[in-house]
């Protein structure tokens, strides 16, 4: 496990929930079929959030902006955090997010005729 996966896998999360805007319907969907796909580990979620934002350069440009070294040595507390969700948590919550944070892309059925 790497701070690194874990803050990458964080910051990505907190762009599908702030700011979901920034993500059309194809790739609403691309990112779906990945979550499905993705090895509930640490590396394998990080470097797959990697390469598909390398893809889509708007969201990485955002991302960036939300991963930023400087602003760790910052942070309020004593420096103690809460061990992170395990990957399959990850995995779950990328998969809710993905599913949760986009209107749905077909119209909901009309109604029965009386």
């Amino acid at each position: 496990m790497s701070d690194d996966n874990i803050q990458t896998i964080e910051s990505f999360l907190t762009l599908l929930e702030t700011q979901p805007g920034l993500f059309n319907d194809a790739q609403r969907q691309e990112l779906a079929n990945l979550w499905q796909q993705t090895s509930p580990n640490y590396a394998a979620i990080a470097d797959n959030i990697a390469e598909w934002c390398e893809e889509n350069p708007a969201i990485e440009a955002e991302l960036l902006k939300l991963i930023d070294p400087e602003d760790q040595d910052k942070l309020p507390g004593d420096g103690k955090t809460p061990p992170p969700p395990s990957p399959e948590e990850y995995r779950d919550k990328l998969i809710n997010f993905t599913r949760n944070s986009f209107p749905a892309t077909t119209p909901p059925p009309s109604p029965p005729k009386e």
